[in-house]
């Protein structure tokens, strides 16, 4: 059986390299983040470690200028709207 010490020691030395994943440059993950995802794995399977479906796919995440404009706008006529009715209602 494997010490506490002994993962430990092995999740710092896996934090000091540098990982390549899908779609993205190479980067280093944080002591956390390894044992998290080591966590998972170990209880749910690598299934669960896979990249979900985003709720927000489809729709673009930046807003453009004139999109601005009118939610601006719609700010200050309604201030007690929130945020995500703003956006919402500017679709």
């Amino acid at each position: 059986m494997e010490t506490g010490r002994n993962r430990n020691e092995y999740r710092r030395q896996m934090a000091e390299k540098e990982s390549v994943f899908a779609g993205s440059r190479p980067k280093k993950m944080a002591v956390s983040t390894i044992a998290t995802w080591l966590k998972v794995y170990w209880e749910k399977r690598f299934d669960q470690l896979l990249p979900r479906k985003r709720v927000d796919d489809g729709w673009p995440r930046r807003i453009g200028e004139k999109e601005m404009v009118v939610i601006a706008g719609k700010c200050r006529a309604f201030p007690h709207w929130s945020v995500q009715k703003l956006y919402e209602e500017n679709r």
